[in-house]
């Protein structure tokens, strides 16, 4: 009974770290790292305590580039799998890394990780086993190069019809110019 009241008066306690943790890590690393989604810039971090050393982990957080420079072959190994890109040091204390860490180690249930997948794949178009080809609409919207390739003619043709404007405009004024000499002469003349 007395582990259970414990339990109950620290559940808050955790579910804030857990919060905190869930904080931090969308602020400092959730644009680069997901947990349990796949592969962005930098890794998927679900189960990284399983895979890599918790001192390793942290003292990579906070400055991995500091690893790659000290020859840490696996912090090398890293940064070249990731297209060298570097991760930035992370200015964060040993008690918000850890926060994080607790985070990011919270599995999901194997339905809960199917259903992920699931919706993923019907997000982005794939039934199991075979790809589907996304339609050129999504491809526009969601790459990149496709706004480039789609951007560069427009913008040529509005750098084209702005020349023509321009050279028309100057050809009208150099027109009238030429205009206004004839006069002048012609009245210099009489």
């Amino acid at each position: 009974m007395r582990y259970l009241i414990l339990l109950l008066c620290l559940f808050p306690l955790l579910s804030q770290a857990q919060d905190e943790g869930e904080k931090i890590f969308r602020m400092n690393c959730g644009a680069c790292h997901s947990v349990g989604k796949g592969k962005l810039v930098g890794p998927d971090l679900l189960g990284v305590l399983d895979r890599r050393d918790e001192d390793w982990v942290k003292r990579f957080i906070k400055s991995s580039q500091t690893m790659v420079a000290e020859g840490d072959s696996l912090a090398i190994t890293l940064f070249q799998e990731n297209s060298f890109i570097p991760m930035p040091d992370q200015p964060l204390s040993d008690d918000e890394i850890q926060s994080v860490l607790e985070y990011i180690s919270i599995k999901p249930s194997k339905s809960n990780n199917n259903q992920i997948t699931s919706t993923k794949t019907q997000q982005i178009g794939i039934s199991k086993g075979n790809k589907k080809s996304r339609s050129w609409i999504e491809k526009a919207l969601f790459s990149p190069i496709y706004w480039l390739v789609g951007l560069i003619p427009i913008l040529i043709l509005v750098v084209i019809f702005v020349l023509t404007d321009v050279i028309k405009t100057l050809s009208n004024k150099l027109i009238e110019s030429e205009k206004e000499k004839r006069e002048l002469f012609n009245n210099y003349k009489n």
